[in-house]
């Protein structure tokens, strides 16, 4: 090929070339994290004069910059793009719009460094926050579901209000059943527990918002008295390939601190 014709065809290749598409950039996997509990910024009135607030923080500690996503990073647009990848060593405080107190929330972390991010979240009495600190709730991952979740030494007695919030991917129904347990017991082979009650709720989800993104949810508020002012919670999902998740918080009348019995 002469010069001439290199230099007329050169041209007519380049541009051949940047008609091609480029391979479409394909997410990476992303694993569900659960965040049991977010309340507003400006705390939910609970019993007794107290005043109750979360406090969350993340952080990604690779050497790499992590997709975390589902949280409010400050876009005010129509359609706002995905949150972009969290900095190495930043840990921050991710804010949520929208999300009902007793719903929780499902934020998505890249599956490749699961292990890489951090999560805190502590509940607190903002009028006796002088005196303590706040009480942790635990993050959840997608293993940590279960078709049957047990909460064991839930105290049943008039000194304290316990509730029972258990959470799952799906809607669906459980099976809850009571059983008095005896603190006293020390022996493993001696049986010492009995069936006190048992009931069935359906978890639901909030109609209006994104089912991806909010767990459905149920709460027990009234939790059978045991004869031993102790008992064992198992929560059994009955629709199949239901799995779920839950815990007990149990909060004192008189000092307000609160107790998380998880699985």
């Amino acid at each position: 090929m002469t010069l001439m014709l290199k230099r007329f065809f050169a041209p007519l290749v380049l541009l051949l070339g940047l008609a091609v598409p480029l391979p479409a950039q394909t997410e990476p996997a992303m694993e569900r994290v659960l965040i049991p509990t977010l309340l507003p910024p400006e705390g939910i009135l609970g019993g007794f004069g107290s005043l109750w607030m979360t406090r969350f923080r993340a952080r990604n500690n690779a050497d790499q910059p992590v997709l975390i996503r589902d949280y409010d990073y400050g876009c005010r647009m129509g359609n706002c793009p995905p949150a972009p990848p969290t900095l190495p060593k930043v840990t921050f405080s991710p804010q949520t719009q929208g999300a009902p107190p007793t719903y929780g929330l499902f934020m998505f972390v890249e599956r490749a460094f699961i292990d890489d991010v951090s999560f805190s979240l502590h509940v607190q009495d903002q009028t006796r926050q002088s005196i303590h600190q706040g009480t942790r709730i635990p993050i959840v991952r997608e293993q940590d579901f279960r078709p049957v979740i047990r909460l064991l030494d839930v105290p049943t007695t008039g000194d304290f209000r316990a509730l029972i919030r258990i959470y799952s991917p799906h809607t669906g129904r459980v099976r809850i059943r009571y059983y008095a347990s005896d603190p006293s017991n020390i022996h493993p082979v001696v049986p010492s527990e009995n069936q006190i009650a048992t009931e069935e709720r359906d978890l639901e989800q909030p109609p209006p918002l994104v089912q991806q993104k909010f767990p459905a949810t149920a709460v027990v508020e009234a939790i059978p008295s045991s004869p031993t002012t102790r008992a064992v919670v198992e929560i059994e999902a009955l629709t199949p390939d239901m799995s779920v998740w839950a815990y007990a918080s149990v909060t004192h009348n008189v000092t307000q601190h609160v107790t998380i019995i998880a699985p």
